[in-house]
């Protein structure tokens, strides 16, 4: 069997995935944009084959979103002019999570240099992309999806939201919020595996 290897950008959520503990492979990537193309494009030529999963949180850009729901992107976009890159094992990701109990939203996902307070801000941060239907917003899905997806492995990223547009970026309900991402993103994980899983069956 494959071993999934799982990535995240920030050591708490590295540490709230498996990081030290030995199963899953856990490799951080690095916060934000430029670390994260940088040694997602290193561990792209060093991991074995198997499937990858980016998880993370994720600042939710529609006001559906819940602090701790889960965005599942089957497509991730930069800040400039270049072609969305499309995530086609999405839909099996989203199924095994909603089967876990999870509030699940599946759409595009916009990586940026800097994170914003409100979507119009999106167009300051992004000039180049189509900004209208993004879900939410983060710095390293689109680096690593970049580097990933030509290798042929499984992957996805999964997102669990941390703070919902028009909340400020610094507020205690982005502390609150954190909190509840974090928490949500540590019952993702073994959700996740299961979806690794079934990849051997491809």
């Amino acid at each position: 069997m494959n071993e999934l290897t799982l990535l995240a950008a920030m050591r708490i959520e590295a540490l709230d995935i498996g990081l030290g503990r030995g199963r899953p492979r856990v490799r951080r990537v690095g916060y934000g944009p430029v670390k994260a193309a940088a040694n997602a494009q290193r561990l792209a030529g060093q991991l074995p084959q198997g499937p990858v999963a980016l998880l993370g949180v994720a600042r939710g850009m529609d006001p559906a979103m819940h602090h701790g729901d889960l965005m599942v992107a089957n497509e991730v976009r930069g800040p400039g002019a270049e072609p969305p890159l499309e995530l086609p094992l999405a839909d099996e990701v989203v199924g095994v999570l909603r089967d876990s109990g999870f509030t699940v939203h599946v759409g595009t996902l916009l990586s940026v240099a800097r994170l914003v307070n409100n979507p119009h801000g999106l167009a300051d941060v992004a000039p180049g992309a189509d900004v209208d239907d993004v879900l939410a917003v983060d710095m390293e899905s689109a680096p690593v999806a970049r580097a990933m997806v030509p290798t042929g492995r499984p992957f996805a990223v999964v997102r669990s939201i941390s703070d919902v547009d028009p909340d400020p970026l610094m507020s205690w309900a982005t502390i609150v919020g954190g909190t509840k991402g974090l928490r949500a993103l540590r019952r993702a994980e073994l959700a996740v595996a299961r979806w690794a899983a079934t990849c051997d069956h491809h």
